[in-house]
């Protein structure tokens, strides 16, 4: 991207995590992510250690050259979604921007199937955007138990 600030080299990403119950919230690498392998702090880890220096590394920067582009300052855009547990409490990860947006997770043991709550899956391409799902099109405590008896 280039601009009246010079050149930048942007890396973005989307990404969702869990939140530990444990005290170690605090810690990015205790935050998991969709595929369990994912880590908040490994991905952050392989961002700065290794995305964002690619523009000014010698391979990159001549192959920037060569396409005319000269000095690039590198930044960083990660957004998504951090869940905390519930029930209970967890420290955002450091670094977090208070602003984040937040969600909330919980175990299968501990999910309750009353009346009192609405339950819809939503399905991967939907995750980013607040769960928008008219009261009569959510499903019925007997589907969610018949989804629960399925997994």
């Amino acid at each position: 991207l280039q601009d009246a600030h010079g050149t930048h080299h942007l890396e973005l990403a989307i990404k969702l995590y869990l939140g530990p119950v444990s005290q170690a919230a605090r810690d990015p690498a205790q935050w998991l992510g969709p595929g369990c392998e994912d880590r908040l702090g490994s991905k952050l880890a392989h961002l700065s250690g290794h995305q964002l220096p690619m523009s000014a590394a010698s391979d990159g920067a001549q192959a920037l050259a060569a396409l005319g582009v000269g000095p690039v300052q590198a930044h960083l855009w990660l957004a998504g979604y951090l869940f905390y547990p519930w029930p209970g409490h967890s420290d955002s990860p450091t670094g977090a921007n208070p602003a984040h947006l937040r969600g909330r997770w919980i175990r299968r043991r501990d999910w309750p199937v009353t009346g009192q709550q609405r339950w819809q899956p939503l399905a991967r391409h939907a995750w980013l955007a607040p769960a928008r799902v008219e009261a009569g099109q959510s499903w019925s405590a007997g589907q969610f138990q018949a989804w629960l008896a399925a997994l």
